[in-house]
């Protein structure tokens, strides 16, 4: 089963461990049934210390490349294949970093890559969305499921609009010094876990079949107030 992590800065760099973890808590057998891509095509900057874990020796490696050896080097058994893809994801290259059966989570900063994962994932047969985003001190995470060439639930431009019609650029087409004028915005690391948890409590839930799962099609939450509210379809 191919699992493909989209975005590896303030959400997907504090997802992949415990996902990589999880699966192998799963047995051998199990874990072997997967395999997972991580998808940037930023690199590590000394500005992304305050919120992502990493060597100083990564500094100016690239984002995905760099977690694909780590992984490998880490977790020498392995059990769970791990590749980097060194690219942003954008309307040329998404068919082959997504094949149909993924599990993707969607870990991106901007609407045009969300919107661009959500119309191809409306293309496959099988395959489920997880996408997670956050403001300063809330956020939220939006489940996307479809079977046998069939919507199960909304898809994420129908719950936001936003996200059909905001067009903030899509990266994969930019150059270098076009990616260098986006601002990276205000960040809270305490958000950027809370996302990453909600998002692997959903493949969780998924995996282990929980009743009614798929009509969990949206989570909010305020880290501020401490609260959780779910979205029942």
């Amino acid at each position: 089963m191919k699992i493909v992590v989209v975005g590896l800065g303030g959400i997907g760099s504090h997802l992949v461990e415990p996902l990589y973890r999880y699966l192998l808590s799963l047995g051998k057998e199990e874990c072997e049934k997967f395999e997972i891509s991580f998808v940037d095509g930023d690199k590590y900057e000394q500005g992304n210390a305050g919120r992502q874990t990493f060597a100083e020796s990564l500094i100016g490696m690239n984002k995905a490349k760099a977690q694909e050896m780590i992984f490998n080097s880490r977790f020498s058994e392995g059990l769970v294949k791990v590749y980097g893809i060194e690219e942003y994801v954008g309307e040329e290259n998404v068919k082959y970093i997504i094949p149909e059966g993924s599990i993707v989570f969607s870990c991106v900063d901007n609407h045009t890559c969300r919107r661009i994962l959500s119309q191809h994932c409306q293309s496959l047969n099988d395959v489920i969305l997880i996408s997670g985003g956050n403001e300063l001190y809330d956020g939220n995470v939006q489940t996307f499921f479809r079977k046998e060439g069939k919507n199960m639930n909304k898809t994420i431009e129908e719950r936001h609009p936003e996200i059909g019609t905001t067009e903030d650029g899509d990266r994969a087409k930019m150059s270098c010094e076009e990616l260098a004028q986006i601002p990276g915005g205000g960040q809270v690391i305490i958000t950027n876990f809370a996302v990453s948890s909600l998002m692997l409590n959903m493949f969780y839930s998924y995996l282990s079949q929980v009743e009614g799962i798929h009509n969990v099609i949206e989570t909010f939450f305020d880290v501020r107030g401490n609260k959780f509210r779910s979205v029942i379809s």
